[in-house]
């Protein structure tokens, strides 16, 4: 049922203490019955809870807040840290107690499963025809809630690029992968196999159990093909992998059992560890990680002695190179207290000048065509001209618009599948609850 997530609430607000209480203020006028905020009673005073976790993403948000401050003095922003795992729990118990953020930072799957449950305003009162129209409509389309209503705007998307050592390539006179010549999986396989056989170190690292269950869904399934999820004729959702999906996670089995793909993956730390390898000689690629990791090969390694000269090649492709860019959103929830200010501020916050500033401090794509299109971004220092390419491969699956698909990615397929790669579960019993339990969290949540 639809009250699946206020289920969860009840139970979240009994037994998590909310780190961080999430500030509440007094009443904007929105056109919606609420009271006006202007008065003799000093600014209004907007709570901006943001997501952003890199150093220099973070000092960007606040220069670029810091400007919106100093020039309005009558609406100030205060941003508010959170975290990305506790993110759904404060959310969660928030929209029950009202006690909510004016503006909040979060992703396309997860509010996919709070647009029609009353959560979240309508956006459009802040969108112009050009706004909308520097948005695809696919993107719009997983934003859009059933009655019509624009429950976020995109600010930033991942993008799946192979991150590999040159110094090695250089050693085997390896090409890496372009967009216009991509490698196949097995194709990477084969140069991951020959590089840990002749340099002894490991030939590949990827996402560890943290991301297990996304990264299928949304980095592998899309460049298979598989539409994952199915309607069946008396409307209800049936989740079901296709034959060359099924091989695929056989085939990551295998190179885990093999050892191309160490059990140090396994870890729940998997993507430090793999981070760490990288940048310490100790694995020739990255496969399967976001564009933003960039970020921490520049921001971690300057200084270090034994840092690597890393590079960037095009994601890997199986039937194509498309990839679900995982899309960051911003929204403003339907309690929000400050809405017409938290509107004002948002249309200015997310042109496309401060949209590309903050992006590239992350070095992630900005969530706008014009600030994706930018001559800045065309240029090969740190590959930013390839990932602008790959960006263009962006697609936004139907599955992962659909209520209850954040909960079942990032939850319980996540869970099924560390332990089929750990070898706790057999390889039918983990298809057969993959499937189960996805149908039934999604029709759960219609």
């Amino acid at each position: 049922m639809r009250n699946t997530w206020k289920k969860r609430c009840a139970m979240v607000m009994a037994v998590v203490s909310v780190v961080g209480a999430l500030a509440g203020c007094s009443k904007a006028g929105d056109g919606n019955g609420s009271e006006s905020s202007s008065g003799d009673s000093g600014p209004v005073k907007l709570t901006f809870k943001t997501l952003a976790w890199i150093k220099a993403e973070q000092e960007e948000q606040k220069a670029v807040i810091d400007e919106w401050n100093a020039e309005h003095p009558d609406i100030q922003v205060e941003l508010q840290s959170a975290d990305w795992s506790t993110a759904t729990n404060e959310l969660l118990t928030a929209f029950e107690t009202g006690d909510v953020p004016d503006i909040f930072h979060y992703s396309q799957p997860i509010i996919s499963d709070w647009k029609d449950l009353g959560y979240l305003d309508d956006m459009s009162v802040m969108l112009t025809d050009e706004d909308k129209a520097d948005v695809n409509d696919d993107i719009w389309g997983g934003l859009t809630a059933s009655d019509g209503s624009i429950v976020g705007v995109p600010i930033q998307y991942e993008v799946d690029v192979t991150f590999y050592n040159k110094e090695i390539f250089k050693k085997y006179d390896i090409t890496p992968p372009t967009m216009d010549d991509p490698w196949t999986f097995d194709e990477m396989v084969d140069v991951a196999r020959m590089i840990q056989e002749k340099e002894g170190i490991q030939g590949m690292s990827f996402p560890g159990p943290d991301h297990f269950g996304r990264v299928f869904t949304e980095v592998w399934a899309p460049k298979i093909g598989d539409p994952l999820v199915y309607t069946k004729d008396d409307g209800s959702f049936e989740v079901k992998l296709n034959d060359e999906s099924k091989e695929f996670f056989k085939k990551i089995k295998d190179l885990f059992d093999e050892g191309l793909i160490s059990q140090s993956m396994l870890a729940s730390d998997a993507n430090t560890i793999a981070l760490n390898e990288f940048m310490g000689g100790k694995s020739g690629m990255l496969v399967g990680y976001g564009c933003w990791y960039r970020s921490q090969f520049i921001n971690e390694t300057e200084g270090m002695a034994d840092a690597i000269d890393w590079g960037v090649a095009a994601p890997i492709a199986v039937n194509s190179t498309s990839v679900y860019g995982y899309i960051q959103t911003l929204s403003v929830p339907k309690e929000g207290k400050h809405k017409e200010e938290a509107y004002e501020f948002l249309k200015w916050y997310w042109n496309k000048e401060n949209t590309l500033k903050v992006a590239k401090a992350a070095y992630i794509m900005p969530g706008r065509n014009s600030a994706i299109q930018d001559e800045s971004l065309a240029t090969e220092e740190d590959s930013w001209d390839l990932c602008q390419e790959a960006v263009q491969k962006n697609v936004l699956p139907d599955y992962v618009k659909l209520p209850g698909w954040g909960q079942f990615t990032e939850g319980v397929a996540l869970t099924l599948c560390a332990e089929y790669f750990a070898g706790t579960i057999e390889f039918d019993d983990f298809i057969s609850r993959f499937e189960a339990e996805g149908s039934r969290i999604l029709n759960e949540n219609k």
